[in-house]
């Protein structure tokens, strides 16, 4: 139990850290470009009004990862299971980083 805690510690501190702050910008411009390329798709809009939109889209945490994820997809050809985990990765690392501190604070309270 103390080495998976261990290893634990060790990702959240990468993922909260330097690191993680590199790994998320870089993920967020990778987004926006795959934003900026569906939507010029979609629309049909010009390229000065996509870079708005996508912009402003970037900064919304679901909706800008949904816009990425289709942009990705429709006009960059990823397999829907690529995009899916690039641009959503971050929310299930929150949600496992969540359950297991709950978690870990639920089993040591339980020592009698």
């Amino acid at each position: 139990m103390e080495k998976l805690a261990g290893i634990f510690a060790a990702a959240v501190g990468i993922l909260s850290g330097a690191g993680g702050t590199i790994i998320f910008i870089a993920i967020g411009f990778i987004q926006f470009l795959a934003a900026l390329s569906g939507l010029g798709d979609a629309l049909g809009t010009p390229t000065w009004l996509n870079v708005l939109i996508s912009v402003f889209l970037a900064w919304l945490p679901l909706i800008g990862s949904v816009t990425g994820i289709y942009g990705a997809i429709v006009a960059w050809g990823w397999w829907w299971g690529w995009a899916v985990l690039l641009f959503m990765w971050p929310f299930v690392v929150t949600l496992v980083s969540i359950m297991g501190v709950f978690g870990t604070v639920t089993l040591l309270g339980r020592r009698d």
